[in-house]
Protein backbone atom coordinates (compact mmCIF):
# COMPACT_ATOMS: atom_id res chain seq x y z
CA UNK A 1 0.00 0.00 0.00
CA UNK A 2 1.51 3.33 -1.09
CA UNK A 3 1.95 5.95 1.60
CA UNK A 4 2.82 9.63 1.25
CA UNK A 5 4.65 9.46 4.60
CA UNK A 6 7.10 6.89 3.18
CA UNK A 7 8.34 9.29 0.50
CA UNK A 8 11.56 11.07 1.61
CA UNK A 9 11.09 14.69 2.61
CA UNK A 10 13.21 16.08 -0.23
CA UNK A 11 11.06 14.25 -2.81
CA UNK A 12 7.63 15.14 -1.45
CA UNK A 13 7.35 18.60 -3.09
CA UNK A 14 8.55 17.19 -6.42
CA UNK A 15 6.04 14.35 -6.32
CA UNK A 16 3.25 16.71 -5.25
CA UNK A 17 3.66 18.88 -8.34
CA UNK A 18 3.19 15.80 -10.54
CA UNK A 19 -0.50 15.94 -9.61
CA UNK A 20 -0.84 18.41 -12.50
CA UNK A 21 -0.68 15.50 -14.96
CA UNK A 22 -4.06 13.75 -15.56
CA UNK A 23 -4.39 10.03 -15.07
CA UNK A 24 -2.98 7.94 -17.94
CA UNK A 25 -1.40 11.07 -19.41
CA UNK A 26 2.14 10.36 -20.62
CA UNK A 27 4.85 12.90 -19.86
CA UNK A 28 8.57 13.29 -20.56
CA UNK A 29 11.22 13.57 -17.90
CA UNK A 30 12.25 16.99 -19.20
CA UNK A 31 8.68 18.26 -18.75
CA UNK A 32 8.66 17.26 -15.11
CA UNK A 33 12.08 18.74 -14.38
CA UNK A 34 11.10 22.04 -16.04
CA UNK A 35 7.93 22.06 -13.92
CA UNK A 36 10.00 21.65 -10.77
CA UNK A 37 12.43 24.39 -11.79
CA UNK A 38 9.62 26.82 -12.67
CA UNK A 39 8.02 26.34 -9.24
CA UNK A 40 11.25 26.67 -7.27
CA UNK A 41 11.15 23.12 -5.94
CA UNK A 42 14.76 22.33 -6.82
CA UNK A 43 17.37 24.03 -4.64
CA UNK A 44 20.91 23.15 -5.81
CA UNK A 45 23.81 23.37 -3.38
CA UNK A 46 27.14 24.93 -4.20
CA UNK A 47 28.16 24.28 -7.80
CA UNK A 48 25.43 21.69 -8.33
CA UNK A 49 23.64 22.05 -11.67
CA UNK A 50 19.89 22.38 -11.23
CA UNK A 51 19.07 20.11 -14.19
CA UNK A 52 21.30 17.39 -12.74
CA UNK A 53 19.50 17.70 -9.40
CA UNK A 54 16.16 17.38 -11.17
CA UNK A 55 17.36 14.30 -13.03
CA UNK A 56 18.52 12.76 -9.74
CA UNK A 57 15.15 13.37 -8.06
CA UNK A 58 13.27 12.00 -11.06
CA UNK A 59 15.33 8.78 -11.00
CA UNK A 60 14.72 8.43 -7.27
CA UNK A 61 10.96 8.71 -7.77
CA UNK A 62 11.10 6.23 -10.62
CA UNK A 63 13.10 3.78 -8.52
CA UNK A 64 10.17 3.80 -6.10
CA UNK A 65 7.84 2.76 -8.96
CA UNK A 66 6.03 6.11 -8.87
CA UNK A 67 6.72 6.64 -12.57
CA UNK A 68 6.20 3.88 -15.13
CA UNK A 69 7.94 3.83 -18.50
CA UNK A 70 5.47 3.81 -21.40
CA UNK A 71 6.32 1.19 -24.04
CA UNK A 72 7.45 2.71 -27.34
CA UNK A 73 6.03 0.50 -30.12
CA UNK A 74 7.38 2.79 -32.84
CA UNK A 75 10.90 2.89 -31.33
CA UNK A 76 11.22 6.65 -31.68
CA UNK A 77 13.67 6.69 -28.77
CA UNK A 78 11.54 9.22 -26.90
CA UNK A 79 11.00 8.09 -23.33
CA UNK A 80 7.60 8.86 -21.85
CA UNK A 81 6.28 8.04 -18.43
CA UNK A 82 2.96 7.95 -16.63
CA UNK A 83 1.58 7.41 -13.14
CA UNK A 84 -0.74 4.50 -12.49
CA UNK A 85 -4.17 5.35 -11.08
CA UNK A 86 -3.20 4.59 -7.50
CA UNK A 87 -0.03 6.67 -7.79
CA UNK A 88 -1.94 9.52 -9.42
CA UNK A 89 -4.41 9.48 -6.53
CA UNK A 90 -1.49 9.61 -4.10
CA UNK A 91 -0.05 12.60 -5.97
CA UNK A 92 -3.38 14.41 -5.55
CA UNK A 93 -3.29 13.74 -1.80
CA UNK A 94 0.33 14.90 -1.64
CA UNK A 95 -0.58 18.08 -3.50
CA UNK A 96 -3.37 18.81 -1.01
CA UNK A 97 -0.99 18.29 1.91
CA UNK A 98 1.56 20.61 0.32
CA UNK A 99 -1.08 23.32 -0.16
CA UNK A 100 -2.13 23.02 3.49
CA UNK A 101 1.48 23.24 4.62
CA UNK A 102 1.86 26.46 2.64
CA UNK A 103 -1.40 27.84 4.03
CA UNK A 104 -0.15 27.29 7.57
CA UNK A 105 2.57 29.85 6.84
CA UNK A 106 0.21 32.24 5.03
CA UNK A 107 0.29 35.86 6.24
CA UNK A 108 -2.26 37.57 3.97
CA UNK A 109 -5.46 36.02 2.58
CA UNK A 110 -7.74 38.06 0.30
CA UNK A 111 -11.10 36.38 -0.38
CA UNK A 112 -13.10 39.53 -1.02
CA UNK A 113 -14.22 38.42 -4.50
CA UNK A 114 -15.60 35.07 -3.37
CA UNK A 115 -19.38 35.09 -3.61
CA UNK A 116 -19.96 32.84 -0.62
CA UNK A 117 -17.90 30.61 1.64
CA UNK A 118 -19.99 27.60 2.62
CA UNK A 119 -17.29 25.68 4.46
CA UNK A 120 -14.75 26.84 7.05
CA UNK A 121 -11.16 27.53 6.03
CA UNK A 122 -9.91 25.92 9.28
CA UNK A 123 -8.74 29.35 10.37
CA UNK A 124 -7.34 28.00 13.62
CA UNK A 125 -4.72 26.07 11.61
CA UNK A 126 -3.46 29.18 9.82
CA UNK A 127 -1.05 30.04 12.61
CA UNK A 128 0.79 32.80 10.73
CA UNK A 129 -2.24 34.56 9.24
CA UNK A 130 -2.20 38.28 10.01
CA UNK A 131 -4.65 39.75 7.48
CA UNK A 132 -7.92 38.22 6.25
CA UNK A 133 -9.76 40.49 3.81
CA UNK A 134 -13.51 39.99 3.94
CA UNK A 135 -15.94 37.63 2.30
CA UNK A 136 -19.50 36.34 2.66
CA UNK A 137 -19.79 33.62 5.28
CA UNK A 138 -22.75 31.25 5.04
CA UNK A 139 -23.74 29.89 8.43
CA UNK A 140 -25.24 26.48 9.09
CA UNK A 141 -25.58 23.45 6.88
CA UNK A 142 -23.55 20.27 7.05
CA UNK A 143 -19.93 21.17 7.63
CA UNK A 144 -20.77 24.87 7.32
CA UNK A 145 -19.55 27.87 9.24
CA UNK A 146 -20.26 28.30 12.93
CA UNK A 147 -20.13 31.49 14.96
CA UNK A 148 -17.08 30.21 16.83
CA UNK A 149 -15.29 29.81 13.48
CA UNK A 150 -15.68 33.56 12.98
CA UNK A 151 -14.63 34.15 16.55
CA UNK A 152 -11.30 32.44 15.89
CA UNK A 153 -10.44 35.00 13.20
CA UNK A 154 -8.93 38.04 14.91
CA UNK A 155 -7.48 39.46 11.71
CA UNK A 156 -10.48 40.53 9.61
CA UNK A 157 -9.90 43.62 7.51
CA UNK A 158 -12.29 45.58 5.30
CA UNK A 159 -15.70 43.99 4.81
CA UNK A 160 -17.41 41.13 6.59
CA UNK A 161 -20.79 39.61 5.65
CA UNK A 162 -22.60 36.99 7.72
CA UNK A 163 -25.52 35.21 6.03
CA UNK A 164 -28.28 32.87 7.25
CA UNK A 165 -28.29 34.28 10.77
CA UNK A 166 -31.58 32.52 11.45
CA UNK A 167 -29.49 29.41 12.10
CA UNK A 168 -28.03 31.04 15.23
CA UNK A 169 -29.87 29.63 18.24
CA UNK A 170 -29.44 32.34 20.88
CA UNK A 171 -27.36 35.29 22.06
CA UNK A 172 -24.74 33.04 23.64
CA UNK A 173 -24.02 31.49 20.27
CA UNK A 174 -23.92 34.93 18.61
CA UNK A 175 -21.44 36.12 21.23
CA UNK A 176 -18.99 33.45 20.06
CA UNK A 177 -18.43 35.36 16.81
CA UNK A 178 -16.65 38.05 18.86
CA UNK A 179 -17.69 40.73 16.35
CA UNK A 180 -17.11 43.71 18.65
CA UNK A 181 -13.41 42.88 18.92
CA UNK A 182 -12.80 42.99 15.16
CA UNK A 183 -11.57 46.56 15.08
CA UNK A 184 -10.35 46.46 11.46
CA UNK A 185 -13.77 45.63 10.00
CA UNK A 186 -15.15 48.80 8.41
CA UNK A 187 -18.13 47.29 6.58
CA UNK A 188 -20.49 44.79 8.20
CA UNK A 189 -23.47 43.06 6.63
CA UNK A 190 -25.89 40.98 8.73
CA UNK A 191 -28.47 38.93 6.84
CA UNK A 192 -31.32 36.63 7.69
CA UNK A 193 -33.02 34.42 5.11
CA UNK A 194 -36.20 36.15 3.96
CA UNK A 195 -38.24 32.98 4.24
CA UNK A 196 -37.21 31.97 7.73
CA UNK A 197 -36.67 35.10 9.83
CA UNK A 198 -38.90 35.40 12.90
CA UNK A 199 -39.93 38.36 15.02
CA UNK A 200 -39.00 36.94 18.39
CA UNK A 201 -37.03 38.60 21.13
CA UNK A 202 -34.30 36.09 20.34
CA UNK A 203 -33.64 37.89 17.06
CA UNK A 204 -33.02 41.17 18.85
CA UNK A 205 -30.86 39.46 21.46
CA UNK A 206 -28.72 37.98 18.68
CA UNK A 207 -28.36 41.38 17.01
CA UNK A 208 -27.37 42.95 20.32
CA UNK A 209 -24.46 40.49 20.57
CA UNK A 210 -23.38 41.21 16.98
CA UNK A 211 -22.46 44.76 17.91
CA UNK A 212 -19.49 45.78 15.76
CA UNK A 213 -16.44 47.74 16.84
CA UNK A 214 -16.87 51.51 16.99
CA UNK A 215 -14.62 51.81 13.92
CA UNK A 216 -17.47 50.58 11.71
CA UNK A 217 -18.18 52.85 8.72
CA UNK A 218 -20.77 50.90 6.72
CA UNK A 219 -23.57 48.78 8.13
CA UNK A 220 -26.23 46.72 6.39
CA UNK A 221 -29.02 44.75 8.07
CA UNK A 222 -31.17 42.58 5.83
CA UNK A 223 -34.37 40.98 7.09
CA UNK A 224 -33.69 41.69 10.73
CA UNK A 225 -36.44 41.18 13.28
CA UNK A 226 -35.96 44.09 15.65
CA UNK A 227 -33.21 46.68 15.62
CA UNK A 228 -30.52 46.32 18.27
CA UNK A 229 -30.01 48.78 21.11
CA UNK A 230 -26.58 49.80 19.86
CA UNK A 231 -28.09 51.18 16.62
CA UNK A 232 -29.46 54.09 18.66
CA UNK A 233 -26.12 54.72 20.35
CA UNK A 234 -24.86 57.80 18.51
CA UNK A 235 -21.63 57.99 20.46
CA UNK A 236 -20.87 54.40 19.51
CA UNK A 237 -21.60 54.84 15.76
CA UNK A 238 -19.72 58.12 15.53
CA UNK A 239 -17.79 57.04 12.39
CA UNK A 240 -20.71 55.45 10.52
CA UNK A 241 -20.96 56.79 6.95
CA UNK A 242 -23.47 54.45 5.34
CA UNK A 243 -26.50 52.68 6.83
CA UNK A 244 -28.73 50.30 4.89
CA UNK A 245 -31.87 48.65 6.33
CA UNK A 246 -33.58 46.24 3.93
CA UNK A 247 -36.69 44.04 4.16
CA UNK A 248 -36.99 44.40 7.92
CA UNK A 249 -40.75 43.93 7.64
CA UNK A 250 -41.21 42.76 11.22
CA UNK A 251 -39.77 45.93 12.75
CA UNK A 252 -42.32 48.31 14.24
CA UNK A 253 -40.03 51.28 14.77
CA UNK A 254 -36.91 52.78 13.23
CA UNK A 255 -33.72 54.00 14.87
CA UNK A 256 -32.93 57.71 14.83
CA UNK A 257 -30.04 57.96 12.35
CA UNK A 258 -30.39 61.74 12.03
CA UNK A 259 -28.09 62.23 15.01
CA UNK A 260 -25.21 60.19 13.54
CA UNK A 261 -22.50 62.84 12.96
CA UNK A 262 -20.75 61.28 9.92
CA UNK A 263 -23.72 59.63 8.17
CA UNK A 264 -23.77 60.42 4.43
CA UNK A 265 -25.94 57.65 2.99
CA UNK A 266 -29.16 56.19 4.41
CA UNK A 267 -31.11 53.48 2.59
CA UNK A 268 -34.39 52.08 3.91
CA UNK A 269 -36.19 49.57 1.70
CA UNK A 270 -38.95 47.01 2.02
CA UNK A 271 -40.17 48.05 5.45
CA UNK A 272 -43.89 47.78 4.71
Amino acid sequence: MLSYNEIPAHLKPCFSYCAIFPKDHPFRKEQVIHLWIANGVLVPRGDEIIQDLGNQFFLELRSRSLFELVPDPFQWNTEEFLMLDLVSDLAQIASSKLCMEKLINLHHLDIINTSCLKKPLHLSKLKSLQVLVGANFLLGGRGGWRMEDLGEAHYFYGSLSILELQTVVDRREALKANIREKNHVEKLSLEWSESTADDSQTGRDILDELRPHSNIKELQIYRGTQFPNWLDDHSFLKLLIQLSLSNCKDCFSLPAPGQLPCLKSLSIRGMH
